[in-house]
């Protein structure tokens, strides 16, 4: 695993002195190229970009480089890493810079009779890489303007108008998860655990899909070996073409697959002139900066065609969303019942977090619990935490959140839109009547034990440290501040009667550590590595090193003395070799002409 990364830019105007870089400027050099070839090519450099088993960026950022800059450009931008510390500290692409010039390039591009001309003609090439320069700008304004970055009012009240700003920023750099792991959670979760909670899940995915939930996963899992997993290596095999497949010769090749597969590409593809039509349509923010936040159109297709058959993946972190929660999306086309499918997945997410759990402290230790109950004073029957693990010196404490954040609350205008929207799903809203959420259950759970309102057999947590941990669905809240943010919600909602050294809380005779925030990838991350190091020691040692969680648990692991005891998921990439495997069962038996 790799720390997040936050990207710096070069201004277009230290690589070209005579550029203004506007969106006047942009829309003029867009004029010149062709609609496809400008969008099959941003596709191709995202494959690049954002191929997790690659995660030397430097080879990835060079290759690009080499390909549209001159020898005296590449000097220039250069010198300017080299007067900001380093390479290391500067991109010149990222996924999302070249996702808004894809997107541009939809809207405003023409294509013309003779595609496939960037790379062949020099003046072409020159524009492009123009192009990329420009629109690195334009997004580093729309992310970062409106005072998003501003300290006038303080560090701290900088954090949180920044929370929005980090997040797409981290979104737009990552590479995204490892395509394998997310390939075996997304099946697990959606093949096995939904089904449980969700009884139609597979009836009306089927009745929208044509395929069952298996053969949906199948599908997607025959792109990820030759169209997905796309290095600097193999795209200089061949740079103009790698990356790229004829959809009727794909399913020529594997015939038995054709008929499953047809389905797949009815369900997840679009032409580029449908991709163009569905951003002209969803253009609702000013001329200049709408691109920034069109990211639905894409999202709900990430497959891109041509009038000739040829197709991409367009986007692979996008490609990777729908491998981990696709087929919610499409049941919910269908079903009116939104509420009711989120809460299912959300206890199905549940579930499948407390297996984790439980393979990794078998129930002859004694020492993890799940689903912890208690009494409330009237002997009612009150959830405690959703799982608790005894330490002799601590208990760890989990509450299970499956969340969906809305793309258009992220970077309004006025940034508490954005906490409070986080407060909703995480927290509870001001003025809210609903039930409390997230960090505000711990708190209400910790509170009320230590008042003696709650009371549960076998678990002395006066006798120890506790560790409250909020685990997410969202891979997107081990940004850096989000823990920040959450672990202030939590005291605000705890109320402790005392604070100590490393933020310790006390509240009646109970003492707890600020909250920890840890996504589902970290505690994969934890399943085999847990038998090298002990998950107190790990959440000790991150708990007094930042105290203020400001750094998040995800980038502690990458780049602290663990790092090198983390391994990935076996069950999860024994999952998805399931998956492969049974792809190579049906092109062998023919079982896609049924």
């Amino acid at each position: 695993m790799e720390p997040n990364p936050l990207a710096v830019f070069p201004p277009a105007t230290e690589i070209f002195p005579d550029i203004t870089p506007n969106f006047a400027t942009l829309k003029t050099l867009l004029n010149g190229l062709s609609r496809t070839d400008l969008i099959f090519w941003c596709g191709r450099i995202n494959l690049i970009l954002s191929n997790s088993a690659n995660p030397d960026f430097k080879a990835k950022q060079e290759y690009v480089l080499q390909l549209f800059f001159t020898p005296d450009e590449i000097n220039k931008i250069n010198r300017f890493a080299i007067e900001r510390g380093g390479i290391s500290k500067v991109r010149v692409f990222s996924r999302g810079t070249v996702l808004d010039l894809l997107r541009y390039g939809a809207l405003y591009c023409q294509d013309r009779p003779e595609d496939e001309e960037i790379y062949s003609k020099e003046q072409n090439i020159r524009k492009f890489a123009r192009c990329l320069a420009v629109t690195n700008e334009l997004w580093s304004k729309n992310l970062y303007g409106k005072g998003r970055m501003s300290l006038e009012d303080g560090i701290e009240a900088a954090r949180l108008k920044a929370l929005g700003a980090i997040r797409k920023g981290i979104e737009a750099s990552e590479t995204g998860p490892n395509v394998m792991l997310a390939l075996g959670r997304g099946s697990s979760i959606m093949c096995e655990y939904f089904p449980r909670f969700y009884r139609d899940a597979n009836a009306e995915f089927q009745s929208i899909a044509n395929l069952s939930l298996e053969d949906y996963y199948v599908c997607m899992a025959s792109l990820i070996p030759d169209h997905l997993n796309i290095s600097p290596e193999k795209a200089l095999l061949d740079p103009t073409k790698r990356g790229i497949f004829d959809i009727s010769c794909f399913a020529k090749t594997f015939p038995s697959l054709q008929k499953i597969f047809n389905h797949l590409i009815a369900l997840e593809s679009q032409t580029v002139i449908e991709l163009s039509e569905s951003l002209k349509q969803e253009k609702t923010a000013t001329e200049e900066g709408h691109a920034f936040h069109d990211s639905k159109a894409l999202r709900r297709k990430p497959l891109l065609s041509a009038v000739d058959g040829r197709a991409l993946v367009g986007d692979p972190v996008y490609f990777i969303d729908k491998l981990l929660v696709g087929p919610i999306f499409h049941i919910l086309r269908g079903n009116e019942d939104a509420n009711r499918v989120f809460g299912e997945f959300g206890r199905a997410f549940e579930q499948y977090a407390s297996d984790i759990l439980a393979g990794m402290f078998p129930s002859e230790t004694n020492r993890l619990k799940i689903d912890v109950r208690g009494k409330d004073r009237r002997r009612n029957d009150v959830q405690i935490f959703d799982a608790s693990l005894e330490y002799p010196q601590a208990t760890i404490s989990f509450e299970f959140k499956a969340a969906w954040i809305n793309e258009e609350k992220i970077l309004p205008d006025q940034h508490e839109v954005f906490l409070e929207h986080i407060r909703d799903k995480y927290g509870v809203s001001s003025g809210s009547q609903e039930r409390l959420k997230g960090v505000a259950q711990l708190a209400r759970s910790i509170a009320n034990l230590s008042a003696g309102e709650w009371d549960v057999d076998d678990l002395d947590l006066k006798s120890r440290l506790i560790f409250p941990v909020l685990l997410v669905h969202d891979s997107l809240f081990d940004a850096p501040a989000y823990g920040n943010f959450l672990a202030i919600e939590f005291e605000k909602a705890l109320q402790p009667d005392e604070k100590y050294e490393f933020g310790i809380m006390k509240k009646g005779a109970l003492k707890i550590v600020p909250l920890i925030l840890m996504t589902i990838e970290d505690l994969e991350n934890l399943e085999q590595s847990v038998q090298t190091f002990s998950l107190y020691d790990l959440l000790y040692d991150y708990a007094v090193t930042h105290d203020d969680r400001i750094v998040s648990l995800h980038n502690f692991m990458a780049s602290s003395q663990y790092r090198d005891q983390l391994h990935p998921s076996k069950r999860l990439l024994a999952k998805a070799t399931n998956i492969l495997d049974k792809l190579w069962d049906m092109i062998q038996t023919g079982i896609g002409d049924v």
